[in-house]
């Protein structure tokens, strides 16, 4: 790995075709769009975007397939500059697609899951050597268990920080728990530990503004 890169985030995408728009249409109706968009769609894309924006160098390793939505996705990541793509390719891997129907003029979404994207499993020694070098290592709630316990074993060698994605309501706490990562969310947290970071570029700052949101998070519902 570069050793200018400082977050690892791994994690599975998709592909999503964007249909604009005028009304939603009811079951059996036909979709009418004037236009449409491709563009990478995932919880760890997302996060791996915020991170870039505050100044944060991020890699992002993703399985990905050797099929046509895979094609596209290798097409747009290599228009996005600002995040480093690697790539855990695998032939009989089928990438993620999905479909978003979006009012025009509006945020208005509705997503259509065609396919899920692959779960990242135990990844092989040369790919492990990318992550050793990381200060911090995200990793999505639905990666494998055997990732989880691959990775575990770099915070008793190394002073990088483990962290994992939450972006569903399932809880992950057990999990989390038991692979020793800090546990994420993604909606009320990754904002918070982003601009601890960026602001002090210390490994200990994820863990610690993780946990410093989290008790501000049970704070406020309380």
């Amino acid at each position: 790995m570069n050793p200018q890169r400082e977050v690892l985030i791994l994690g599975g995408i998709s592909l999503d075709r964007q249909l604009f728009v005028d009304s939603f249409p009811i079951p059996g109706q036909n979709v009418i769009s004037s236009a449409t968009k491709t563009r990478i769609f995932g919880p760890v894309y997302d996060l791996a975007v915020k991170l870039n924006a505050e100044g944060v160098s991020v890699n992002l390793l993703c399985p990905v397939g050797t099929d046509y939505e895979g094609l596209e996705i290798r097409k747009l990541a290599k228009k996005d500059s600002g995040i480093e793509f690697s790539w855990i390719e695998e032939e009989r891997t089928l990438s993620g697609a999905m479909v978003s129907l979006r009012l025009k003029n509006t945020e208005s979404t509705k997503r259509i899951v065609t396919r899920r994207p692959p779960k990242v499993g135990r990844v092989s020694d040369q790919v492990f050597e990318k992550i050793k070098g990381a200060k911090a290592v995200i990793v999505d709630e639905e990666v494998e268990e055997s990732l989880l316990s691959q990775l575990a074993t770099l915070s008793s060698s190394s002073d990088t920080s483990l962290i994992m994605l939450s972006h569903s309501s399932t809880s992950i706490d057990e999990k989390s728990q038991t692979f020793g990562f800090t546990k994420l969310l993604a909606a009320s947290e990754a904002a918070i530990v982003v601009r601890r970071f960026a602001l002090t570029q210390n490994t200990s700052s994820w863990s610690n503004a993780a946990r410093e949101s989290a008790l501000l998070d049970s704070t406020t519902q309380n």
